[in-house]
């Protein structure tokens, strides 16, 4: 499982010592919350908070619990109930429940694919780069859709 993503390098920054240690500590933080999950089977961001900070002895913010439930159930190693339970601060957290028959071999395929808005400035104002978007957009189905291939091919 090591080849997965679990840090969002959403600034794009260079892979400095500092960007790897904190890519290895997300790695870290998600198996640490799937070890909770193993053991108390259903699990909720706010149940993960305080599960955490009672059984690691360490505060994890609920962002970071959030992210690591997403990305587990992104893998198939959780399953998203449909249900949801109410949080501290009364939003609602989604319910997730281990997956007592996960795959092998797990991949992370995300549940959404984005594209970053493109704004070209014409002659009569402005107007959307549609090309360069589409392009964006396919290149990052084709990437998932060999992910796909290639762990298709494995079995």
């Amino acid at each position: 499982m090591a080849n997965l993503t679990y840090f969002h390098n959403s600034l794009n920054e260079e892979e400095t010592s500092d960007l790897r240690r904190r890519m290895d500590k997300a790695e870290s933080d998600t198996f640490q919350v799937y070890e909770l999950c193993k053991s108390y089977r259903f699990m909720s961001r706010r149940k993960g908070y305080h599960l955490y900070k009672e059984v690691y002895g360490k505060e994890l913010q609920v962002e970071e619990i959030g992210r690591s439930l997403t990305n587990l159930c992104c893998m198939g190693l959780l399953i998203d109930t449909g249900r949801t339970e109410m949080a501290d601060m009364g939003a609602r957290n989604k319910v997730y429940e281990y997956n007592p028959n996960p795959p092998k071999n797990p991949i992370k395929i995300p549940k959404k694919i984005t594209v970053t808005i493109l704004i070209n400035e014409t002659e009569n104002g402005f107007e959307l780069d549609m090309e360069k978007m589409s392009d964006d957009f396919i290149s990052k189905m084709d990437y998932y859709e060999n992910l796909i291939i290639k762990k298709n091919k494995q079995k």
